[in-house]
This record gives structure tokens, C-alpha cells and sequence, in this order.
């Protein structure tokens, strides 16, 4: 497989995981906040809403687990940064003038061009180390309750997430600092780069407040039943 082909396909896998989890994170983060501002509205479906808000952490979880988890045979950021140390000359000006040149800001774009260097890729390893702890929470979670039932973990009842914190804040710059970093090579690359804001914020409050209108409906026709039945109460 060519250079650039297998470059592609490393970076469009591991920016897909990175999106998703920070979607899930953001979902989730999002229905933790509107547990003061909607509890009626959440308590409609308390069963649903609870492993829904749960089911996005866990899947998130998952995303960034795949991308930090080494082992062989995996696609992680680890080998992706392995990958671009052997494969430099990818993102020389030479070749992203060769790969722009049909661009029609093809100038400008040759002109503001960066080419990554070996110090670009020993600053974002030395960057994911920063997250040293946070990421072995994460592959623990992963290795001894989200992926597998850790037999001594479950025959302890260890609760992974009390004795292994795993902070929303500390997964949030996590997963803003692994999209940067691969943003950067795609820049370098072909003059592209994701977003890694949360398309749909407001989905969460548009759902709830749905359900807020119907309560209020279902409360004004309750008012009007008891009025026509003479129940109304001074």
C-alpha cells in the first residue's frame, strides 16, 4: 500500500473515533447539566434516561480506548505517530505543492504551507504522555470492565470508576489535544481539518423540551377536566 493512501486511512479511522467520542461526551455532559433544569422532564423515563446519559460515557470510553489501547495488529495514535516519523517526506513542501496543485488557492496555500518535522511528532508524544494517568484509567476500565469482566476485579467488586477516576474534564482535553494533533498532519498534509465541536448541542434541550410542552399540555387538560367535572378546589 502507497504512503499516502495508507497515511488517509490511518487519519480518516482515528479522527472518526475521535468525533464519536466527543459527541458521546458531549451528550452525556449535556444530560448531566439538565438534571437541574429538567428533572420532571428526565423522571418521565427515568429508565431510559439513565442508561441513555450511561451509555454515552461508556461509548465514548470505548472511541478513546481504541485510539490509546497498544496492541498488535491496532490502529492507534501511537502507530499513526510512529507512521508519520518513517513517512516525513509526506508532508514536505514539495509534495503538498505537488498534491495542491490543482487547488484554486494553490499560492496560498504553497506559501503559508508548514511541513511537520520530527520535533512536530516528539512534542504530540511527549503531549499524550502529559495524560499519562488518565489514559491508564482508561485502558484499566477498558481491559477490566468495559471490554471483558475482569475476573479478580469482579469477584472484588473493585468499582473501577472510584478507585481509577476518570474526570469528564481531563477526557475532554484529551480528546481535544488528539484531534489537534491529528488536524496538524492533515493540515500539513492536504490543507484540511475537522471540526471538534459537538454538531447538535441543543438536541438534548430540543428533546426535553418537547416533552416540557407536553407535560404542560397534559396539565392543562388535567385543569380543564377537573373544572368541567366541578372538582376545582378554592
Amino acid at each position: 500500500m502507497k504512503a499516502e493512501s495508507k497515511y488517509e486511512k490511518y487519519y480518516n479511522l482515528l479522527i472518526g473515533e475521535i468525533i464519536n467520542a466527543r459527541m458521546h461526551f458531549g451528550l452525556y455532559k449535556r444530560l448531566q447539566e439538565a438534571r437541574k433544569d429538567y428533572f420532571d422532564e428526565l423522571n418521565q423515563a427515568p429508565g431510559f434516561f439513565s442508561f441513555t446519559i450511561k451509555a454515552h460515557l461508556d461509548a465514548g470510553l470505548m472511541h478513546v480506548s481504541r485510539l490509546l489501547k497498544k496492541q498488535t495488529g491496532s490502529i492507534t495514535v501511537w502507530k499513526f505517530l510512529d507512521f508519520i516519523e518513517n513517512n516525513l517526506d509526506l508532508f514536505s513542501t514539495k509534495a503538498f505543492s505537488q498534491r495542491m496543485a490543482k487547488d484554486s488557492f494553490y499560492e496560498n496555500q504553497v506559501k503559508s504551507h508548514r511541513p511537520v518535522s520530527l520535533e512536530d511528532v516528539e512534542n504530540h508524544r511527549n503531549q499524550l504522555l502529559n495524560f499519562r494517568q488518565v489514559i491508564e484509567n482508561i485502558i484499566t476500565w477498558r481491559d477490566k470492565k468495559g471490554a471483558h469482566i475482569d475476573e479478580k476485579f469482579g469477584l472484588r467488586q473493585v468499582d473501577v470508576f472510584r478507585d481509577f477516576p476518570i474526570k469528564l474534564a481531563e477526557l475532554e482535553e484529551l480528546t481535544r489535544a488528539i484531534a489537534n494533533i491529528l488536524n496538524t498532519y492533515s493540515s500539513a498534509y492536504n490543507s484540511s481539518s475537522y471540526s471538534i465541536d459537538m454538531v447538535g448541542a441543543d438536541d438534548v434541550e430540543v428533546v426535553l423540551d418537547a416533552i416540557r410542552v407536553q407535560l404542560e399540555q397534559y396539565e392543562k387538560q388535567f385543569e380543564e377536566e377537573k373544572r368541567r367535572l366541578g372538582l376545582e378546589t378554592n
